[in-house]
């Protein structure tokens, strides 16, 4: 196909070259403008799991054999796992596995691999990373025994897509399950001492960036975030789905107004959205939660039951969703 640009400067050579060099010039920085003002066109969503179904398995920790792993695939859409059980992909096919990670929290462990950030205490400490309060002290959380890191530093982000990329890469993970997207810093422990922010809306502003540089570097992966509290939930949904969050999770969903606003919100953004209740699989409690969800949700997303013991599939909710 022709270019009328050049078209015009072809039909003007003859009669004067220096007309021909000066638009030619012309034409280079148009075209050099053009490809500064005009961004690249973004990613193609991954592709949704062969087995269809709404429903997802969580089965991290010593949880995964509980159940009948072979059966995962015919019944779930997607299977959470943490590390040692990452490599399971051909397990549970057609299901797609994620791999549990955190953003913050930072492992005691020499593998980067099984530090549930994917970046180990040893390297936040090394190059800056981890938080401390303003005596210079590293910010210790007694209750779940971890320290955190500094989302809102770039080289933080960079070590942690890299070392969590490397890991999906060796045992060709699809996504991740990210746990704890709360823009609220009291939702950690000592985090709100942290000198690195000063609010919640610097705190949130610090998460929203690291998601998106994570987002950046693992452009083809799946992620699904258990997106916590923040001073305005369903902005932080919707800013969430903005920076390319493919599905949003509602955990102890309890059927209110409040965690209706979030399905629709995320749904309404074009991200899925997940409802994460627990309890007795075969209790009606359980069927009466995947009922309301089943009334609101427009079909994009669906429904987990986190219980301790065997595979929660059980026709009492799953029926309730697809009937």
């Amino acid at each position: 196909m022709s270019d009328p640009l050049l078209d015009a400067i072809a039909a003007v050579s003859d009669k004067s070259p220096a007309i021909k060099r000066a638009l030619g010039l012309a034409a280079q920085r148009i075209i050099a403008l053009e490809a500064v003002v005009t961004p690249p066109p973004p990613p193609p969503p991954p592709p949704p799991p062969a087995s269809g179904k709404p429903f997802t398995l969580f089965r991290y920790g010593a949880s995964f054999n509980q159940g009948t792993p072979s059966t995962y695939g015919q019944h779930y859409a997607n299977v959470v796992v943490g590390y040692g059980d990452d490599n399971k992909g051909a397990t549970v096919a057609p299901a797609r596995l994620l791999d549990y990670r955190t953003s913050l929290e930072l492992t005691d462990s020499t593998d980067a691999g099984a530090s549930l950030a994917g970046v180990t205490l040893a390297e936040a400490t090394q190059f800056g990373w981890a938080l401390r309060d303003s005596s210079g002290s590293l910010i210790y959380d007694p209750k779940w025994m971890t320290h955190y890191g500094d989302v809102g530093n770039a080289a933080y982000s960079a070590r942690w897509c890299a070392n969590v990329g490397a890991r999906m890469q060796t045992y060709n993970l699809p996504g991740l399950f990210l746990d704890n997207v709360t823009a609220l810093r009291g939702d950690f422990g000592g985090v709100a001492n942290a000198t690195a922010w000063s609010s919640d809306a610097a705190f949130e502003d610090a998460v929203a960036a690291h998601i998106g540089r994570m987002r950046a570097a693992l452009p083809g992966a799946f992620l699904m975030a258990n997106a916590g509290r923040a001073r305005d939930r369903v902005a932080w949904w919707k800013r969430l789905a903005a920076l390319g969050v493919n599905a949003l999770v509602v955990e102890s969903f309890d059927g209110s107004d409040a965690h209706i606003a979030l399905i629709q919100a995320a749904q309404n953004a074009g991200a899925e959205a997940w409802a994460l209740v627990y309890g007795d699989p075969a209790s009606a409690a359980v069927r009466a939660l995947a009922v309301k969800f089943a009334s609101v949700t427009n079909g994009r997303g669906g429904f987990a039951v986190n219980s301790s013991g065997p595979d929660p599939w059980n026709e009492n909710w799953t029926k309730a969703i697809v009937p």
